[in-house]
């Protein structure tokens, strides 16, 4: 018999103990569970940027940007990705868990976040990152509204607003120098040839050199 699921916004466990009482694998990202109506969802912060992923709440705290799965060449919508993307038609519910730990005897710990959903007007759009090999791809980023309350604990901003000052060796600035020129001279290729280019504020990732793509949920 399928259990409730009665796990408080706040409370910490590992995938095993999510996995004894609601299912779903315990190794993904994303994990839908044959058991139960849910989809669990996991973000690590401290793994994310291996793989080019940016999981956490967008400026203004309303929406949490949750990058899809697969580590290497371009992410499909299939899947898990696809599971996250219609769990409204499957009649699922999104639950959301943030590392809350390192590796450690009998799991690492995450901390249940809140039930999710997709947004309806703009469920998730594809951008560029680089892959766990460093390979520029295309990655499938999600955009998630909190389901009733959420836990405050977990409302860390996607990206670092704090800076300190660093010594940066002269070969950097040299690269980085290279690399803004070459991005420059797309911008004016692109703009000759009118592509459109993606809006900073959709993701709060930047710009991109190509018109990104949507997605529509159901």
């Amino acid at each position: 018999m399928d259990e409730l699921f009665d796990l408080d916004p706040g409370a910490v466990l590992t995938r095993g103990d999510r996995a004894a009482r609601w299912g779903g694998g315990t190794q993904r990202g994303i994990e839908p569970s044959t058991r139960t109506p849910n989809v669990f969802l996991y973000a690590d912060p401290a793994e994310a940027g291996k793989f080019g992923y940016v999981d956490g709440w967008a400026p203004g705290g309303d929406v949490f940007l949750y990058t899809g799965e697969g580590s290497e060449g371009d992410q499909q919508l299939q899947q898990g990705n696809l599971s996250l993307l219609e769990h409204r038609k499957q009649g699922r519910a999104l639950r959301l868990f943030i590392a809350a730990s390192g590796k450690q005897r009998g799991g690492k710990l995450h901390r249940y976040v809140g039930e999710f959903e997709v947004d309806h007007d703009s469920p998730c759009a594809q951008e560029d990152a680089p892959d766990a090999l460093g390979e520029t791809r295309s990655v499938w980023v999600f955009r998630l509204r909190p389901v009733g309350r959420s836990s405050i604990a977990s409302r860390m901003p996607a990206v670092a607003t704090s800076w300190r000052p660093v010594r940066v060796p002269s070969w950097w600035l040299w690269n980085a120098w290279w690399r803004w020129s070459q991005i420059a001279r797309q911008l004016r290729v692109a703009r000759r040839a009118g592509v459109r280019l993606s809006s900073p504020s959709s993701t709060g990732r930047g710009w991109r050199l190509r018109a990104t793509r949507s997605c529509s949920g159901s």
